[in-house]
């Protein structure tokens, strides 16, 4: 179980109470965080983040699935399993022990967003 992301902040409830996340949820914002930030651009750990974050439009969906995986694989129990890009984003379906679901990027210039 992990603090609830929600635009790069610690989502709260009515009661100003931070909120979980947990299961598949919990994997999904693991994976996203993942392969959002550009590799070797966190300070405390160069090898956190992914090529991902680096991905263009008509990018081929072998490669993206292929640089998801190469991330995730050092991090968790999850494996990217398809790939699409649509306009501005890209959505990577995510395998995990809880289940599957789909993680989705912002393409931005160079660099993804933040989750």
């Amino acid at each position: 179980m992990n603090l609830k992301i929600v635009e790069g902040k610690i989502a709260v409830n009515a009661q100003g109470l931070p909120e979980t996340v947990s299961g598949l949820s919990d994997f999904l914002q693991q994976a996203k965080f993942i392969l959002a930030v550009p590799l070797g651009s966190f300070l405390y750990d160069r090898g956190f983040g992914s090529t991902v974050a680096f991905i263009k439009k008509g990018e081929k969906a072998e490669r993206i699935i292929a640089n998801a995986n190469e991330a995730l694989s050092q991090y968790s129990q999850m494996k990217a399993c398809s790939a699409e890009i649509r306009e501005d984003r890209v959505m990577i379906e995510i395998e995990t022990p809880k289940g599957k679901g789909t993680v989705i990027l912002v393409l931005k210039g160079e660099e993804n967003d933040l989750p």
